[in-house]
């Protein structure tokens, strides 16, 4: 689960610790869960690309 709001989302982002587990799970095909902007630190780990990303209500 990747926390919401703006700050957390994106310290992590910037974090290449953060961003250096987000791709191991993305590498292992693990499901990751982001709320609000926390789809800012998946992108930055390039777990997004080639990929649809849906909205949980839907």
């Amino acid at each position: 689960m990747l926390p919401s709001g703006v700050a957390n989302p994106d310290k992590l982002r910037l974090d290449d610790r953060a961003v250096r587990l987000v791709k191991t799970f993305v590498a292992a095909y693990k499901p990751i869960a982001a709320i609000c902007h926390g789809p800012w630190t998946l992108i930055n780990a390039g777990g997004v690309r080639g990929k649809k990303m849906i909205h949980a209500d839907r």
